[in-house]
């Protein structure tokens, strides 16, 4: 569950933001602090470009962005299609991974003086 929320929080508040993080820097971060082979490494940059062009597609179309249950809906997704691929192990890690982004993106918004800082775990 508290990988389902950290997912939420970086694909959910992100676009309240309109800062996502591109998912070049997600499989870049993913490569560096994950342990996985060539295989695995292919699968999850498949499952997150699949998940971000899913997003993209349904914020290009709707003219209120993504609803919580949307982002809900698409966590929970990538969440299992990851889950498929990845150890336990590796799922912590890839949590791990997610909260650095949030924290990242928090830091980033809050020099720029957007709005309120994103949430933090």
């Amino acid at each position: 569950m508290r990988s389902l929320l950290v997912i939420f929080f970086l694909f959910g508040t992100c676009a309240y933001a309109q800062e996502w993080p591109s998912v070049v820097e997600i499989v870049e971060k993913v490569r560096t602090d994950m342990s996985l082979d060539q295989e695995q490494f292919d699968a999850v940059r498949l499952i997150i470009e699949k998940n971000m062009a899913k997003r993209k597609q349904i914020w290009d179309t709707s003219s209120r962005g993504l609803t919580v249950a949307q982002t809900a809906e698409l966590a929970s997704e990538l969440h299992g299609e990851l889950r498929e691929v990845l150890t336990q192990y590796q799922m912590k890690q890839w949590n791990k991974i997610l909260t650095v982004i949030v924290h990242d993106m928090d830091t980033a918004s809050a020099a720029k003086g957007n709005d309120q800082p994103l949430p933090s775990n």
